[in-house]
């Protein structure tokens, strides 16, 4: 493991995954978002001989942005790249949407020109989570405890379409082969497909069934599988699920994973058969692989804020407090 201590509290982050700017690591700070460029100059093939990934990571500053705010303790609830972003040397372009306490959201966009932050509307409470559409970067969804799920343009700085739900919005997340088929997950109904050209739900999957009542709601944290679009993954309260949208609505496979409430779930974008959650009340971070019965990764971490993988490594970071935690996995 590999620890980089920050100034400030980190409340959420977020590698890209966009080939381009996949170097790149974003960091929701106070009033602001910390970019981070995380280069591994002598990789190992997962498996292979020369120590973890972590041993050879090298981290470097590369912009904190400062975003319009009227109040100094606003923090940052969600993070999503731009497609257009470009982590490359001599190049560098950073291109994101956040999200804020006070139900802002915003577009960064800095590189050699300067640094903007721009305003492109609300939600009425907590935004919980953004998806950059993958191949149009003027395009963001956004979902909120307000009951609103959000098709955003950046460029006219205007809402395209708005969803209302019966509950709050945990997560919203594109698919990268169906370009307007967007997943919205509530907490207490269930995971959500939407086809956002007729706003038309196409199917949702169950959170309960008969043979698997120990999940219950609420679902807190869902996850598509990057480099399999069947599959999702998800927790509700203290267990983590799978479904496979090819054969049921239903979980295919639920297991305890945190004694107490389980918040997060990010599969591992190298591999299909691993993946991390967050639990114990945001204080306990796990890597669990469906191959075997080990936990690979089970530690105790205070206030843990997010999980994020990066793209094509199995590289996990962490934030906790004023510090984010990185480790590197085997396959």
């Amino acid at each position: 493991m590999m620890s980089l201590e920050t100034k400030s509290v980190v409340r959420c982050l977020q590698f890209s995954q966009f080939p381009a700017s996949s170097n790149l690591l974003a960091l929701g700070v106070r009033s602001g978002v910390a970019v981070k460029s995380c280069t591994l100059p002598a990789v190992q093939k997962p498996g292979g001989q020369g120590g973890s990934l972590v041993d050879n990571l090298q981290l470097e500053d590369v912009v904190t942005i400062k975003t319009d705010s009227s109040a100094s303790d606003v923090r940052q609830t969600a993070l999503a790249w731009s497609p257009l972003a470009d982590g490359r040397d001599g190049e560098t372009a950073i291109r994101l949407t956040c999200a804020s306490s006070d139900f802002k959201i915003q577009y960064i966009n800095s590189d050699h020109e300067g640094t903007t932050a721009t305003l492109i509307g609300c939600h009425k409470s907590y935004i919980n989570s953004l998806a950059a559409h993958p191949t149009n970067a003027a395009l963001v969804a956004s979902g909120g405890d307000d009951r609103c799920c959000v098709l955003w343009d950046l460029e006219a700085g205007k809402v395209v379409s708005r969803l209302q739900l019966k509950h709050p919005c945990v997560e919203v997340a594109w698919h990268p082969q169906e370009p307007m088929k967007l997943l919205v997950a509530d907490k207490s109904r269930g995971i959500h497909f939407y086809d956002m050209n007729t706003q038309v739900p196409i199917m949702t999957l169950d959170i309960t069934s008969h043979t698997h009542q120990q999940l219950t709601p609420p679902l807190l944290s869902v996850d598509w599988l990057p480099s399999n679009y069947l599959l999702i993954g998800g927790v509700a309260n203290g267990h983590w699920a799978i479904w496979d949208v090819s054969q049921s609505r239903y979980p295919l496979e639920v297991k305890s994973a945190h004694n107490g409430p389980a918040t997060a779930f990010r599969w591992c974008s190298a591999g299909e058969q691993m993946f991390a959650t967050i639990g114990n009340h945001g204080n306990e971070v796990k890597v669990h692989h469906l191959g075997h019965q080990k936990v690979p990764i089970s530690t105790n971490l205070p206030g843990v804020g997010g999980i994020s993988w990066h793209a094509t490594l199995p590289l996990l970071a962490a934030s906790s407090h004023r510090s984010v935690r990185f480790w590197g996995l085997e396959l």
